[in-house]
């Protein structure tokens, strides 16, 4: 029985965490030649090699992408490259609400 409520409790305890490990703010398009070519973005936030989903919230659209630099991205939650801003449906020049996780 103590077995059974302790698995219980830490199957709790793991979705509840995973619900609070999103984020919510603006992402911005960068320019080719900050990123290589590939689904790639940086953030102040994330560590460097952390891969991440990115929802596009205006366009609900949604992507992966592997934070490759933890600076570049002022003003923003997170700078997306170009190959990644296709994906998301973010305009050069433009700023769009997002979610990541």
């Amino acid at each position: 029985m103590i077995k059974k409520t302790i698995s219980i409790a830490v199957v709790c305890i793991l979705c509840i965490a995973s619900i609070w490990a999103v984020w919510e703010g603006n992402a911005a398009a960068g320019a080719a030649d900050e990123f290589p070519s590939g689904l790639f973005a940086s953030s102040d936030l994330f560590p460097k090699h952390t891969l991440v989903e990115i929802v596009n919230l205006e366009q609900n659209t949604k992507s992966r992408a592997v934070i490759i630099n933890n600076s570049g991205a002022d003003g923003v939650l997170i700078k997306v490259s170009p190959d990644l801003a296709a994906a998301l449906a973010i305009k050069q020049g433009n700023t769009v609400r997002v979610r990541v996780s």
